[in-house]
Parts: C-alpha cells; sequence; structure tokens
C-alpha cells in the first residue's frame, strides 16, 4: 500500500520515544554551533560575528560581509544581516508543529517523559525566538492552527511587542516547568539552569530587574 511521506502522519509517527526523541532532536539542530545550518556557530555565519561586529569587538570584513556590518551600514537588502531571519525562521514554525503534534498523539511513553519533552521543544523554540526577536524585534509566529492547513492562504503579521515577549517567556517558563534540574540532565540537553538563564536574558533585555534578581536567586539556590 502507498504511504505519502511528504508530511508527519500522525496515525504512524509518532508512535514511541524513539520518534519523541527524533522530533526532539530536531529541535536541537538548528540552535546547535554548526558552520552551514547552526545559528550559535563561532563562524561568519553565527550570532556571535554579526552582534560582534557592531559593538567594535570585531572589526573589518568578516566572510561575505565588506564592512558594513562593522560600521552599521547596512540596510533591508544586506543578506549577510538578513540572512538569520531568512534561514532559520522557518524552524520556530517546525518546533511549533511538533509541540503540537506531540500533545495531540496517543505516543506510547510515560506522561513523564511527554512532558520533558515537550519541555525540551518549548526551551528551543524560546531560545531561537529570542535569537531572532532581539536582532529583528518582534516577528511573525505562526500557530499551530495555520500550520495544519499550509494549502491554504493566511497572511500573518508580526507579534505585537508585549505580546512576542510573553510569548517568548512562556515558552522558557514551560522549561523551568518541566526540565530536569541540572545535575540530572543529560550533557549537551537542557535543564532548568539553562531555561532560568535564558529567562535572564529576557528580562535583561526588557530592563524587569525583579524578575533578573528572582532568577539569579533561583540559580543560586540550586
Amino acid at each position: 500500500k502507498y504511504v505519502d511521506t511528504s508530511a508527519i502522519n500522525p496515525n504512524i509517527f509518532p508512535k514511541s520515544a524513539k520518534d519523541v526523541a527524533a522530533m526532539v532532536n530536531a529541535c536541537y539542530y538548528p540552535i546547535r554551533g554548526a558552520w552551514w545550518d547552526g545559528i550559535n556557530t563561532t563562524s561568519e555565519r553565527g550570532l556571535m560575528m554579526i552582534k560582534e561586529l557592531q559593538t567594535g569587538v570585531l572589526r573589518g570584513s568578516v566572510g561575505s560581509d565588506d564592512g558594513n556590518v562593522t560600521s552599521m551600514n547596512y540596510n533591508p537588502q544586506s543578506e549577510n544581516v538578513t540572512f538569520f531571519y531568512d534561514f532559520y525562521h522557518n524552524s520556530i514554525s517546525t518546533m511549533t508543529s511538533y509541540i503540537s503534534t506531540i500533545e495531540k498523539s496517543d505516543i506510547e511513553i510515560t506522561d513523564q517523559e511527554k512532558q520533558k519533552a515537550l519541555a525540551e521543544m518549548h526551551t528551543a523554540r524560546g531560545l531561537l525566538c529570542y535569537d531572532l526577536f532581539d536582532l529583528y524585534g518582534p516577528i511573525v509566529v505562526a500557530p499551530a492552527e495555520a500550520l495544519e492547513n499550509p494549502l491554504q492562504d493566511q497572511p500573518l503579521s508580526r507579534m505585537e511587542y508585549n505580546e512576542m515577549v510573553n510569548f517568548i517567556e512562556a515558552d522558557l517558563q514551560a522549561g523551568v516547568q518541566g526540565l530536569p534540574d541540572p545535575g540530572d540532565a543529560e550533557y549537551g540537553r537542557f535543564s532548568t539552569g539553562l531555561a532560568r538563564m535564558l529567562l535572564i536574558r529576557l528580562y535583561l533585555h526588557e530592563k524587569k530587574w525583579d524578575k533578573v534578581l528572582a532568577q539569579c536567586d533561583s540559580i543560586i539556590s540550586m
């Protein structure tokens, strides 16, 4: 019998812990450090490079940049600046689809395993959303309902500023609630400490000093 493999079929996938692990790994993929398709690479294709070129820490021509980033002389047509949105934005929709699929699917895993997987996915999405928000301001985040009907034309606008901040905060709070403590987390995987650290970055960005202090105290007391 012919099986359409062009899309995830919830009737056959995900069904097991191995399936869920594959989906979780896919959410880690874009936020890792890798030259071609990992946003946290230390190369010219990574966040660190594009940000440091604007601070004076790094100067001059790097990769495809001819010095315009250092001089802040870029515009919407500067592909080395818009690259991160163009290349990584769709990964947010992938994560949203996976979260929705796992929430709705009948999977042969414990509730604890399911909640941990969802916490990892929410944290990955919160991190990627924050990185793009930090560079470009509020972004478009497609809701699961729109992603379930990809052939239906649904123009989407950027989130409002506070809506964007609240969305990222909710994702990272889900990580705080569902991830293991640092001492119990598998090496290289998210923990509550990481989720709280990302919340600190968000709150510093928004100048919410009381919330920064609360998260710092929580990390110190771990």
